[in-house]
């Protein structure tokens, strides 16, 4: 597929208030005022990084004119594409399945985007979007060049998963990695900002978040550049550490406990 670049993440969380105050610290930029409400079934905000937060009012029925959502969370990842009609066929194309298309104007907020949602049934529990920017030198700069290191997306094996993502990105992974301490075996794609993450025993961390959670986008990693500092921040806004580890790619990683079905991370690259 022609995908550009990780454009945003959407999150599906009880209170936007708190997700305000725990996300603004690590993606930076502004969040918008609170727009929606009932005839829209969802309260929202944007934040400038690229964070899509919503709060749905009643569960089980579409929220601005798109797509039910049905759980509380990180719900899917968003890239850019030229054109969404072209994107549309692509995606067809390698299989996935379009649950809606809508647009800015659609819902109410002007010309500004319009986004196709995929079925993340095909897309091994990933929920994926695409979005084509309307608005002639639209600033919004890729995730991946700001603020994100990564989303970790919980697998029960790497290789199938793998094989399919690096046709549909067009390129390869970087190599695996072990975390001896979690008992899990990982890949990331660094020009797309996915990692993909498999437990390697029974029992450990990550066979109990993949249990927990069942298979899905589970984590954000935030880049940094003073981890001690970054990490006092987390804790100082209630976030206890789950584990440290070192990911044998010249990084630093601090996890922490999740909230509202969210692991936030903190990573901090050598290179």
């Amino acid at each position: 597929m022609d995908l550009l670049l990780l454009d945003h993440v959407h999150f599906s969380v009880p209170d936007l208030r708190r997700a305000q105050e725990l996300f603004l610290p690590f993606l930076g930029g502004e969040f918008t005022p609170v727009y929606g409400g009932p005839e829209l079934n969802a309260w929202g905000t944007w934040n400038t990084s690229g964070g899509d937060f919503i709060q749905v009012i009643r569960p089980g029925e579409p929220v601005f004119g798109g797509s039910v959502i049905e759980k509380e969370g990180l719900l899917s990842v968003s890239f850019r594409v030229d054109d969404i009609d072209v994107g549309i066929a692509q995606a067809e194309s390698a299989g996935l399945r379009v649950r809606s298309r809508t647009g800015s104007a659609e819902a109410g907020f002007g010309r500004n985007v319009v986004q196709a949602q995929l079925a993340s049934a095909e897309s091994f529990g990933l929920g994926l979007e695409l979005v084509e920017r309307q608005i002639r030198g639209d600033p919004h700069a890729p995730m991946t060049k700001t603020v994100v290191d990564h989303v970790e997306h919980y697998v029960s094996d790497l290789e199938a998963p793998m094989a399919f993502f690096s046709e549909l990105f067009g390129s390869p992974f970087d190599s695996p990695w072990i975390d001896a301490d979690a008992e899990s075996r990982s890949v990331r794609h660094s020009g797309f900002g996915i990692q993909l993450t498999a437990p390697t025993r029974a029992g450990g961390l990550a066979d109990r978040r993949l249990e927990r959670f069942g298979p899905g986008p589970h984590a954000i990693a935030f880049k940094s550049r003073d981890l001690g500092r970054d990490v006092e921040i987390a804790k100082g806004l209630g976030l206890q550490i789950a584990h440290r580890h070192e990911s044998g790619r010249g990084a630093s990683v601090v996890e922490f406990e999740p909230e509202d079905s969210v692991i936030l991370k903190i990573v901090e690259r050598r290179h």
